[in-house]
């Protein structure tokens, strides 16, 4: 302009021209700047429109995948509990706890609910619910098989006087009173919620049924429809158009998304005045500045300088965005980090930090997370997990390691990432997440010792039926060796030399029939009959036995609460048992101690599983022998019941005194429970089931004493000698014994002189054909005939079976000859009664 000016001043004819070429220059200058200053204000008006409604799709999206977040936990608690409610996991004393369990869901979430079909409640999370939900009164039976999510109005709720939405599912199949699980949903929470989304003044955001009805924020549909049009046909021209952008209706942009899954959608808006605010104030500028070219310039350039902070603006509030994805990613409880590799260190979202328990540190050094986090055993493993990663030889890292918690202990941790590299394939950093995993461990230890246990519990089963058939061997021999030394001791002259032999002959058949006895209570196979008995007085005869034979610096003590408790068992078994367990605890105090013996009824309302057994719900009685010994470790308690397990040194243990504990008190379906710790005592609890029966006198007690009188007893046993051994038995004690070795052959026998036998005298597991079996033929022939069942080895069902097959008594080997004679002449003298009656 300068130079036009001197131009002008010099070429005085030419003033005219140059004026005009000057307002030709000017006017061409200001059409030009006209022309950019239409044309940039044009290109504004787009841009703004693009990222206004930009801005309202993800301010919408990310609103409803929130809101999916926040409603979709609702949804899932609802659903586990139809689930629950269908397959029976739930009823009415559980309810409660489970619903209340459930409200885990979210701070939304006021209360939980099961209600019938006219919507009364039947349980509740809530401690003092109302007798009635909304949305569920007076289901219509239509709907009762219905699966939809549905979703009531606003109101105000009569749980705790708040405004509240309530969601309910219909229980498809569930008990016939839980027709339905209603969730009460804070309507505040859900306003707060929305309005803490919003990222401008002039926002609003609503929450509508599929129907159009409000839910919830600050949107009315009404400034949006024209008149007589519903909010429902608004609201499905919003979805589809959604589906391209947020469009213009009315005086808003408006846009809206379905949660997925879910019959609730989510609409937002944005005043189209306040939006386009900007792009009116630079029309203004533009029109004020066209006067002139530099004005012109500089508005421009200014112009520019604000597209670029709002575009400033548009990133930071996306990144707010962002931020708020990541809070709603960490709310999975879920913590993300990321390894900087060139610098160092470590970037840590809140809950990884909480993970690592390093503060509220957001970036830690690389030293520190593996020098001092980390727990030595898994830092190599860390480490080679990273290294291998990092060459590219997986495709991901996956590994668990150990935390230490400042209160002591270990967390265990579950760490996931991915690596990051440039355009040239340079590692850059490392990225990913993190996840609590010690809830799971301690699930997954809880499972190894329950299996640990079952396996345990078969071992010994194995060893039980192992035993058993060592028991039925030993017993044939041993019936031999007691049978023909008791004769030859009646026979020798007493004082003999002979004598004293048979006598020591006898004393160690009784010491093996005694161990016998003890591998069969193990083995669960003693055919001893199980009735009525007052626990206490057993217990208290073992620890007289006990208190008279007690070494210097032992204490006893006696706690028996349990007077009148009556059990199903055998006193003979219950008082081995107890004496066991007391010479056991003695023997774990060789510096002496003291010895506790504590009788209690106890009430169990639900299964608890004890070291050895389960305890059923119902009243026990417990039998608990206590000392201040050595203890036990892990090892010794993982064998403690085996059958020839003992700690003690040779010769001064058997091992079969815990076995027989164990086989007893499984014989009375009892269980056993073990607490021990090396240098802490140990711990035996006996529980066994009360019963409520009389008990009764000892039946071979009151047995009649009868001489014989050359009755014919039949004997029937597959091993010759035990056959010679009864002939001989039952010639001295005055019957007439026909023995055979074959059931074949005795049941012939029978068939031909029905009259000829008074009585039968049979072994049970014999080839061919069991004792039991055979008394069933021989009954079929001579119904009433008195047969007395012998068995080494019977199983735990003997007494069951023989009184099934109608056998008078089962007698146990090796039989001596007073308890034959004394079990003979009951069974002679009951068929005697009989026959006169």
């Amino acid at each position: 302009m300068t130079q036009l000016s001197t131009l002008a001043a010099t070429e005085a004819p030419d003033d005219g021209a140059g004026s005009r070429r000057l307002l030709v220059g000017a006017v061409v200058l200001a059409l030009l700047a006209c022309a950019l200053v239409a044309y940039w204000l044009w290109v504004l008006r787009e841009n703004r429109l693009q990222f206004v409604t930009r801005q309202v799709l993800l301010q919408t999206s990310a609103i409803s995948e929130h809101a999916s977040v926040v409603f979709g936990t609702v949804d899932a608690a609802l659903l586990d509990t139809t689930a629950d409610l269908r397959d029976g996991r739930i009823d009415v004393g559980n309810a409660q706890r489970t619903l209340r369990l459930r409200m885990s869901s979210g701070p939304h979430v006021r209360a939980l609910s099961l209600a019938d079909r006219d919507g009364r409640v039947i349980a509740s999370s809530w401690s003092d619910p109302p007798p009635q939900v909304r949305i569920a009164a007076g289901l219509d039976a239509a709907l009762a098989d219905a699966a939809a999510l549905r979703v009531s109005a606003p109101a105000i709720s009569p749980y705790d006087g708040r405004e509240a939405i309530e969601l309910a599912r219909t229980v498809p199949s569930g008990p016939s009173n839980m027709a339905q699980v209603v969730a009460v949903v804070d309507n505040h929470f859900v306003a707060g919620f929305f309005s803490r989304m919003v990222t401008s003044v002039d926002a609003r955001v609503g929450l509508f049924a599929l129907d159009g009805t409000p839910l919830g924020g600050t949107l009315e549909l009404t400034a949006m429809a024209p008149q007589g049009r519903s909010n429902a046909a608004l609201l499905d021209e919003l979805l589809q158009a959604s589906g391209e952008g947020a469009i213009e209706r009315g005086p808003v942009f408006a846009a809206a998304r379905r949660l997925e899954g879910l019959p609730l959608i989510v609409v937002t808006s944005r005043d189209r005045i306040a939006a386009m605010a900007p792009w009116r104030d630079s029309l203004v500028g533009a029109a004020g500045g066209t006067a002139l070219a530099l004005a012109l310039l500089g508005l421009m350039v200014w112009r520019l300088d604000r597209e670029v902070r709002a575009r400033v603006r548009a990133q930071a509030a996306l990144a707010r965005t962002r931020e708020r994805t990541r809070l709603a990613f960490e709310a999975a409880q879920e913590g993300t980090w990321s390894w900087n590799f060139g610098e160092g260190s470590i970037d840590l979202s809140p809950r990884m930090a909480e993970l690592l328990e390093v503060g509220t540190s957001a970036c830690i050094t690389q030293q520190r997370f593996l020098g001092e986090r980390i727990h030595p055993d898994d830092r190599p493993l860390l480490e080679q997990a990273i290294a291998v990663h990092a060459a590219g030889s997986t495709s991901q890292i996956g590994v668990q390691f150990r935390v230490a918690l400042p209160q002591g202990g270990w967390r265990w941790v579950h760490g996931r990432g991915r690596a990051l590299r440039d355009a040239a394939g340079q590692l850059q950093s490392i990225v990913g997440t993190a996840s609590d995993e010690t809830e799971a461990r301690n699930r997954d230890a809880q499972l190894q010792d329950l299996q640990s246990r079952l396996q345990r519990t078969r071992r010994l089963e194995s060893l039980g039926r192992l035993a058993g058939g060592i028991a039925h061997d030993f017993n044939n021999i041993l019936a031999a060796v007691l049978g023909y030394g008791e004769l030859m001791q009646r026979q020798a002259t007493p004082g003999s030399a002979a004598a004293r032999h048979l006598e020591q002959i006898v004393r160690a058949g009784e010491r093996g029939r005694s161990l016998v006895a003890r591998i069969l209570s193990f083995s669960r196979g003693g055919s001893r009959a199980l009735a009525p008995l007052r626990l206490e007085p057993v217990v208290n005869e073992a620890l007289d036995l006990l208190a008279a034979s007690l070494r210097p610096g032992v204490r006893l003590e006696r706690e028996l609460h349990a007077q009148g408790a009556v059990v199903l068992g055998d006193a003979t078994q219950l008082f081995e048992a107890v004496s066991n367990l007391c010479a056991n605890a003695l023997h774990a105090m060789p510096e002496g101690g003291t010895l506790r013996v504590r009788v209690e009824s106890v009430q169990t309302d639900a299964p608890r599983t004890l070291s050895h057994g389960t305890l059923l719900p119902g009243r026990h009685v417990c039998v608990a022998v206590s000392d201040t010994g050595v203890g036990m470790d892990a090892d010794v308690l993982e064998h403690l019941f085996e059958p020839f397990f003992t700690t003690r040194e040779a010769q001064l243990g058997t091992g079969l005194g815990l076995a027989m504990v164990h086989g007893a008190v499984k014989e009375m379906q009892g269980a056993i429970d073990v607490r021990s710790a090396p240098e802490r005592g140990s711990t035996f609890a006996l529980y066994f089931g009360l019963v409520d029966a009389p008990v009764q006198p000892d039946a071979a007690a009151r047995a009649p004493a009868r001489p014989a009188a050359g009755q014919v007893v039949m004997v029937v046993d597959d091993e010759l000698a035990l056959v010679a051994l009864a002939e001989e038995t039952l010639a001295g004690l005055g019957y007439e014994a026909v023995g055979f070795h074959e059931p074949g052959l005795a049941l012939a026998a029978l068939r031909e002189a029905p009259e000829r036998f008074d009585a039968v005298l049979t072994d049970q597991i014999m080839p061919g054909m069991t004792g039991t079996e055979l008394a069933r033929a021989l009954l079929a022939i001579r119904p009433g005939l008195p047969i007395l069942l012998v068995s080494g080895f019977g199983g735990p069902r003997m007494d069951e079976q023989a009184c099934e097959a109608g056998i008078a008594a089962v007698l146990q080997k090796p039989l001596r000859r007073d308890e034959l004679a004394a079990q003979i002449a009951l069974a002679l003298a009951a068929h005697d009664v009989a026959d006169f009656i």
